[in-house]
């Protein structure tokens, strides 16, 4: 059991390393400087695998702010 304003705790955290994420994944798509690592051949899978991080992410932070919502509206302080 995890008492209620520590899951909002675990939860509000959860949220914000995702939006970190997105913000660290749009920002290596938009760099150029980023992709001259790689070679020519890479680039586009190495955007492509970004692109899907970042979509994921932004999956993960919608359903953790639903679940979150649904604690903050919850009568029980235990779950």
């Amino acid at each position: 059991m995890i008492d209620k304003p520590r899951l909002k705790k675990l939860l509000e955290e959860c949220v914000k390393l995702e939006t970190d994420a997105i913000a660290l994944y749009a920002q290596k798509i938009e760099s150029p400087a980023f992709f001259q690592v790689f070679l020519t051949e890479d680039r586009e899978r190495v955007q492509k695998a970004l692109a899907a991080l970042a979509e994921d992410a932004r999956s993960h932070k919608g359903i953790l702010e639903a679940v979150l919502a649904k604690v903050q509206g919850a009568e029980k302080n235990e779950f």
